[in-house]
């Protein structure tokens, strides 16, 4: 099907661009004047020397490129233009001039999506109700259509308006309408829902009354996960403090490498406290084995506390503590430590390992195989008795040690 030739001719245009949601809609721009053409008519033109860079909503935005090109690396907003079509202008005017009645009529005359918007908040503003749900019905605007169901249902005036004027974002002046009716509870929570949380310890802490505690506990662990979300750990941390919140002070402090503020944290804490397990592993990872076993051991997790010890190469630790708390299987985790170093031949290792953790006849064991060893390689007999003395010294420690326990 072949198109029908428009009977519009334009001479020196040099940009345009159709509107994004209305196909009758387009503007021209001809020398330093924009012409906007709804269908064939004209529009009075507007002085504008712009390019062309959105045009919906009724409304065109234009960029002045050769403003922007004498400087690229500092643009200003002053280089980006916005400008109303006639009847968004028109609206606007008998908004403000004539009346409502007459103002809706006009936009029932011209329906846009726009000019219906334009209409409901202007009525709201008024207080017009009726006429504000009819137009927030007109432009598909759900949340308006509720914001006046909500507002018409409120029978005091200041609280419609602090309503109203949170929906316009004048959040300043519905908190200064809240405070005035005496409902400082209502401008805090305004600023909660708006997650202004040091505007929220301000009211709290202003009130003639007491502070709602668990509001301001709130308050300040979200003052502190604003630091923490930018890295000031230690501003976060002031903050988890007065919130009572012992794990992000942990964190805060791991962050900040505040070792000494960890212990005094993990000593102040009750025991089987939640964040003791979580101090124990910061400790483990930075190999602070004496402060990582006293954080587990103070939250029962015995095993856990030997493992770290494993972990860490504390041996001798590891087999106190597992003889403190009547503890079985240690013995294994030697036995797998011993066996991989033996795999690779550190043999001295084993022996000291064995003799740390008082297993003195497995140590002694390893120094008789070493001393058979030097023997058949043709070692001299002086080296070979100091290694048999050395293992024979660690036998009478085996039963040094048994006489102890059973005098006990």
């Amino acid at each position: 099907m072949i198109g029908e030739h428009l009977r519009l001719e334009r001479k020196d245009a040099w940009d345009m661009k159709w509107a994004d949601d209305n196909p009758e809609l387009i503007a021209i721009m001809e020398k330093t004047r924009m012409y906007i053409f709804r269908g064939l008519d004209p529009e009075e033109p507007l002085q504008c020397s712009g390019y062309i860079c959105d045009f919906s909503d009724l409304e065109i935005r234009s960029v002045l490129l050769d403003e922007i090109h004498k400087d690229p690396d500092s643009p200003s907003t002053d280089d980006l233009i916005e400008l109303e079509v006639k009847s968004l202008r028109d609206t606007r005017t008998l908004i403000q001039t004539v009346g409502m009645k007459d103002a809706a009529q006009f936009v029932d005359d011209n329906p846009h999506p726009r000019l219906w918007r334009l209409l409901a908040e202007a009525a709201l503003d008024q207080l017009n109700l009726e006429v504000a749900e009819h137009a927030f019905v007109r432009c598909k605007d759900y949340q308006g259509i509720r914001l006046s169901k909500r507002v018409a249902q409120l029978h005091s005036e200041p609280l419609k308006l602090a309503e109203i004027a949170a929906y316009f974002r004048r959040f300043e002046d519905a908190e200064k309408i809240y405070i005035d009716m005496d409902r400082r509870d209502l401008a805090i929570e305004l600023r909660m829902k708006l997650e202004d949380w040091f505007r929220v310890v301000q009211l709290l802490q202003s009130g003639s009354g007491g502070a709602d505690d668990k509001k301001l506990l709130q308050a300040w662990n979200a003052i502190g996960d604003y630091y923490a979300d930018r890295q000031k750990w230690k501003n976060a941390a002031s903050y988890y403090k007065q919130g009572g919140n012992q794990e992000r002070i942990a964190e805060c402090y791991f962050m900040l490498e505040d070792y000494d503020s960890m212990s005094e944290l993990c000593d102040t804490l009750p025991d089987n406290h939640k964040v003791l397990p979580e101090l124990a592993k910061m400790f483990r990872m930075v190999g602070m084995c004496e402060q990582a076993v006293s954080a587990f051991c103070k939250c029962n997790r015995i095993k856990d506390a030997i493992d770290t010890c494993v972990y860490l190469n504390q041996w001798s630790q590891a087999v106190e503590l597992a003889q403190q708390h009547n503890v079985k299987d240690i013995d294994p985790l030697l036995a797998k430590y011993a066996a991989h170093l033996l795999e690779k031949d550190n043999i001295l290792q084993a022996i000291e390992l064995y003799r740390k953790a008082n297993r003195f006849v497995s140590a002694a064991k390893l120094l008789f195989k070493i001393a058979k060893e030097e023997e058949a390689n043709g070692a001299s007999p002086i080296q070979l008795k100091k290694i048999y003395v050395l293992a024979a010294l660690l036998v009478e420690k085996h039963h040094q040690k048994s006489r102890e326990k059973s005098t006990k």
